[in-house]
Formats: C-alpha cells, sequence, structure tokens
C-alpha cells in the first residue's frame, strides 16, 4: 500500500482516494456499454445534476434514467448538507 507522509491531513487522502475510485468506476461503466451494445439490443438510460453555483440543473433521459436522477439528486441533497453542516473533526493542541 502507498505509504503517506505524517503531514498529510487524513481527509485528503480520503479525497484523493475518492477521487481515483470516481475515475476507475467511470472507465467500468464506459467499458460495459461498449460491451453491452456489442451484443445486441441495448437500452440506455442515464441521468445527471450539474450544480451552476448553487442552482441544480438535473437532466435525464431513457427507461430507467428516472433511477439515475434521484440517485443523483440524494447525493447531491447529502452534498448540499455536508457543505452547509460539515462533521467535526479533532484538530491537534496547538502548541505556542
Amino acid at each position: 500500500m502507498l505509504q503517506l507522509g505524517s503531514d498529510v491531513e487524513p481527509l485528503t487522502t480520503i479525497g484523493w482516494s475518492l477521487v481515483i475510485l470516481g475515475v476507475i468506476m467511470m472507465i467500468i461503466g464506459v467499458v460495459l456499454m461498449i460491451v453491452s451494445a456489442a451484443g445486441g439490443k441495448v437500452e440506455w438510460g442515464g441521468g445527471a445534476v450539474i450544480f451552476i453555483g448553487p442552482f441544480p440543473i438535473v437532466i435525464g433521459g431513457g427507461k430507467l434514467g428516472w433511477i439515475a436522477i434521484l440517485i443523483a439528486v440524494l447525493l447531491a441533497f447529502m452534498m448540499i448538507v455536508l457543505f452547509f453542516f460539515p462533521v467535526p473533526t479533532k484538530s491537534p493542541p496547538r502548541t505556542p
């Protein structure tokens, strides 16, 4: 496993890990779409929430697009809640 220095914040490590996990999930999704398209009949569906400032724009389509939209809206709601009510973290005591 990658060994990070002691000066790296744990939340920074978690944040970068989530970014890498998201990129891997997108790559897997693209590969799965290509493989399923090569197999024959395909039903597509999807949704997204795009934030421009504080205003969300919800888009989606397809037979099961509403599921993707629902998940995206729930994740957006969780993001807004966590932005305005952050989880408290312990800070190391400051020495003069």
